[in-house]
């Protein structure tokens, strides 16, 4: 007999409560039972390791883009097998730059990770190091936006408290300054 055949309405319920309890929206219970995102949580609940060589990221698509927005510069790439470890952040503090616009061009013949691994995060934010949420705005350079204005930005992560989980931020490359962002890069 199988796990699922066990599983009753009460079951089903207390999984509502849990999930209602830990502040889940409807949207995070959809993103919870797509792929095998339940089963790597089973795995981790279990003590098992999650192999993370099954996140295979597809970056040559066209990343998410809001309504009227527009890709101005999209760099495609081959699929990323996900392993933080080979991930290198650099900080445009320590470089003395000040605005996106700046790293952009500092890091225009880098490997830089696209949007699409920006949207793969975000809906497996598990994925994400923890060591990141001390990195402030995580930018990923390799997609270059234009807002329903014409405007160019540049999108990334960041986890404020307040929120208390991982959020999508758009810097705009001309007007934001603060020297508080980094630039992801794959190293050679």
């Amino acid at each position: 007999m199988s796990a699922l055949e066990t599983l009753d309405v009460g079951q089903a319920n207390e999984l509502k409560l849990a999930f209602r309890r830990a502040g889940w929206s409807s949207e995070d219970v959809k993103r919870f039972c797509e792929g095998h995102t339940a089963a790597d949580i089973r795995d981790f609940i279990f003590g098992h390791e999650v192999d993370l060589s099954k996140h295979l990221i597809n970056c040559s698509a066209l990343p998410f883009l809001p309504e009227g927005w527009s890709a101005e510069r999209h760099i495609r790439r081959k699929s990323l097998a996900w392993d933080p470890m080979k991930i290198k952040l650099w900080s445009a503090q320590e470089l003395d730059l000040d605005r996106p616009s700046e790293l952009l061009h500092r890091f225009e013949k880098e490997r830089v990770l696209n949007g699409n691994v920006l949207d793969y995060l975000l809906k497996y934010p598990y994925l994400i190091p923890k060591a990141w949420g001390e990195a402030c705005v995580i930018l990923f350079l390799g997609t270059k936006y234009q807002d329903r204005k014409s405007t160019p930005c540049v999108s990334g992560i960041w986890h404020p408290a307040e929120a208390g989980k991982w959020v999508r931020i758009n810097i705009w490359t001309e007007t934001c300054s603060s020297g508080l962002y980094v630039a992801t890069l794959i190293p050679d």
